[in-house]
């Protein structure tokens, strides 16, 4: 597994910035998860499992995540 790369649109990290100072909050943990996550490591996405609860999508979203490979595998 590789180093991932985010590329974040300016209108998300201004609603973001705007968000966080109206609403008080600290990004730093906020940039540490993305940090793991786009580190892509056996060990990184062990900590996101442990600390951060990160699980498989199940339900609804998995639902049409498989329907819409389909349509794009089937072109309909």
């Amino acid at each position: 597994m590789g180093r991932l790369s985010a590329d974040f649109s300016s209108a998300f990290r201004r609603d973001l910035k705007k968000k966080a100072r109206k609403r008080g909050w600290d990004l730093s943990e906020l940039e540490r998860v993305i940090d793991l996550v786009l580190e892509n490591s056996a060990e990184t996405l062990e900590v996101l499992r442990r600390r951060h609860n990160m699980h498989s999508l199940s339900g609804a979203g998995q639902v049409e995540k498989s329907v819409m490979s389909q349509t794009l595998a089937t072109g309909c």
